[in-house]
């Protein structure tokens, strides 16, 4: 192999810590080549034009695609056998497997065939082992990797599916692997510590995993507001330089036990800090509004709604708007909206359109089978006409009308 012939090949193991015991619960291994004059580069981009130019210009070798299936199985026998020997007997490896090497062909028959040897060769439990898919667009479907997949899966390999949200990556994916663990990738959690809408969709995924039973791993985690932020959105393991780059020893499973106590106890802080700060503005806000006795207005003609709407409009400055729909979701009342200068116009174009598809509708619904009387308040939400941040409060007025007042939001976040 010409690789092996102009310096070593080993693999490095970047540590993954879990929050939930604090400890390391295992290790990403990426293959790295150590030159004759100890430089050490990485393999990540192996077989890439890049990495050919690279390779030419340091002279190595000419053909690289000779080393490519070699170089591979010497790196999965050696990451195997370094966690064999892991005074940690609890620690799992997670292997990076491209799709097309779990294809139905010859190819892919012979990697998963050598994947297989390699784990009996070196005696290590498979429910230790963590196959990681990476991101490739899949030429064939998935359907061709089901039986191996599912193969490994009866031998106690856990799946993961990385990167989710880049590239080629799709929830059928999601559903068709029904894997044990899904990463995160790094830039869609970087953008959302600067952009809601992506802290909406990792909230989501947070919620479709926490559903169907899948651990979310966060990985390029780099500062302790990354941290927090993943944490805050479900992750139950971290992986990233905060904590520890790549290297080629492995290390004490408590090694970040006492970081770790650390930075809990800070997002504790944090976290119940922003709660407290939310949970008063919605004191506030209730308050105000049970000061107006809305279950006592008339409502004759809501139509033309109690000619005290102004008095609404007056308890609280971030009162944007209000209406009132029937039990079944239709809105029986304009829209009462706060202008530019704050006047107030009424938008007669709404009545009877249906709104119990609304998730703060339903919240309603439910939360009111439960306790009658109380004001019911919905998650910050973003108005797609006004791209405004909203909240709802929403009251039953009686059996038969609900009131439904939207408020301005200024997420103070809780992180």
């Amino acid at each position: 192999m010409s690789l092996i012939k102009n310096g070593e090949i080993i693999p490095y193991f970047q540590p993954i810590l879990s929050i939930e015991d604090k400890c390391v619960f295992g290790y990403e291994t990426l293959g790295r080549l150590k030159l004759q004059n100890g430089e050490i580069i990485s393999l990540g981009n192996f077989f890439t034009a890049k990495f050919y130019s690279w390779l030419e210009y340091k002279g190595i070798c000419q053909q690289v695609a000779s080393d490519y299936k070699a170089i591979d199985n010497l790196l999965q026998f050696k990451s195997l056998e370094k966690i064999k020997n892991d005074p940690n007997k609890k620690s799992k490896l997670f292997i990076n497997v491209s799709p097309s090497l779990l294809e139905d062909n010859s190819h892919g028959d012979e990697y998963f065939s050598n994947l297989i040897d390699s784990i009996e060769k070196v005696g290590l439990s498979p429910d230790r082992i963590v196959i990681e898919i990476t991101e490739e667009y899949i030429r064939t479907g998935l359907k061709p990797l089901r039986p191996k997949i599912e193969y490994l899966k009866s031998l106690g390999c856990l799946i993961a599916i990385d990167d989710l949200g880049t590239k080629s990556s799709n929830l059928d994916r999601i559903g068709f692997f029904q894997p044990d663990i899904i990463k995160i990738d790094m830039q869609i959690l970087k953008m959302s510590v600067v952009d809601r809408n992506y802290e909406q969709i990792l909230y989501t995924i947070a919620q479709l995993s926490e559903s169907i039973g899948i651990s979310v791993l966060y990985e390029g985690i780099e500062t302790e507001e990354e941290l927090f932020h993943a944490m805050s959105f479900g992750s139950r393991y971290i992986q990233g330089y905060l904590f520890e780059k790549a290297q080629p020893n492995l290390i004490k499973r408590e090694y970040f036990y006492h970081t770790t106590n650390r930075l809990l106890a800070k997002f504790y802080i944090q976290t119940t800090d922003a709660l407290r700060a939310r949970v008063s503005w919605e004191n506030e806000i209730e308050n105000k509004l049970n000061s107006l006795n809305l279950k006592d207005l008339k409502l004759n003609n809501y139509m033309n709604y109690a000619s005290s709407y102004e008095e609404i409009f007056k308890i609280d400055r971030n009162i944007y708007r209000f209406f009132i729909t029937d039990i079944y979701g239709n809105q029986v009342s304009p829209n009462y909206i706060r202008g530019l200068n704050n006047e107030i116009l009424i938008d007669y174009g709404n009545p009877g359109n249906n709104w119990s598809w609304r998730p703060y509708f339903l919240n309603h619904i439910y939360r009111t089978y439960r306790i009658p009387s109380r004001w019911v308040i919905s998650k910050p939400y973003r108005d797609i006409l006004k791209n405004l941040i909203l909240r709802t409060f929403s009251l039953s007025l009686d059996d038969n009308l609900i009131i439904f007042i939207d408020l301005i939001y200024k997420e103070s976040k809780i992180i």
